[in-house]
């Protein structure tokens, strides 16, 4: 008796497609996320042990780095009584460390989130064909755009951010790593240097100053996202309405 060969496993219609794997400079972001966290944990040994003094004002101005950003971190750790080198430092090695630490979690959630369904899937889908249409700027300038767009002092503008920016734009891991590493660095010496001898020394700036001009400009940005994106929605409505195909957006290279 002839046996029939059996059907091919065909994955269901409905099935996810299988995740795929991280990129090797991704992977090996957790280690130097460990070399840096170890750098903050030293500054805060050596404060502990030879500066106590210089202890709160670093605890205090990294928490207000997780709240408001490197703008009201940086300004108030010093206005606390930190040295200015110090406080940059610290916080320079410890957003760096949060970056690379999770930035594979990022990484693999826009994976999902572009096949997925609801508010914040349509969002990513969305703000990758508004990318889609400057295309060329985004080839033109690539990996310098994306660090411009990072160190402009955007109380909300995080490494995060600039992460899930370089994802949608297409922009390979590589590239994003370089963006944000050197944007974390060149806005912790920025702001160190414009508050210490600039804003303080010279203009005898008050340190809610520069967070509060971060704040309105955040909120300006927000608001014009937000329309962008319910103008973009609309539009895909209507074609669908239409029966026409709506754009799909481009994948991220992995």
């Amino acid at each position: 008796m002839t046996e029939l060969p059996h059907a091919p496993n065909l994955p269901s219609p409905s099935a996810k497609p299988p995740r795929p794997p991280l990129p090797p400079a991704v992977k090996w972001l957790p280690v130097a996320a460990s070399c840096a966290a170890l750098l903050s944990a030293a500054m805060l040994a050596g404060a502990f042990w030879k500066a106590q003094g210089q202890l709160g004002p670093m605890l205090f101005a990294v928490g207000t780095l997780f709240a408001a950003g490197k703008e009201a971190g940086i300004p108030t750790g010093i206005a606390a009584g930190g040295n200015p080198w110090l406080i940059g430092a610290f916080l320079f090695t410890t957003d760096l460390a949060a970056v690379f630490f999770a930035y594979p979690f990022v990484h693999m959630a826009f994976d999902g989130v572009e096949r997925g369904k609801g508010y914040f899937s349509s969002f990513v889908r969305s703000a990758q064909l508004r990318a889609a249409k400057h295309r060329k700027k985004i080839d033109k300038y690539g990996p310098w755009g994306l660090f411009l767009y990072l160190i402009v002092p955007f109380a909300f503008n995080s490494p995060l951010l600039g992460i899930a920016i370089g994802r949608i734009t297409g922009l390979r891991p590589r590239q994003i790593i370089t963006a944000v590493t050197g944007a974390v660095f060149v806005t912790a010496a920025g702001w160190t240097v414009l508050y210490s001898f600039v804003f303080r020394e010279e203009l005898r700036w008050p340190w809610w100053l520069p967070v509060g001009f971060s704040l309105t400009v955040t909120a300006i940005a927000l608001t014009l996202g937000y329309v962008g994106h319910r103008k973009e929605k609309a539009r895909l409505a209507a074609a669908e309405a239409a029966g026409q195909m709506p754009p799909q957006p481009p994948q991220p290279p992995q």
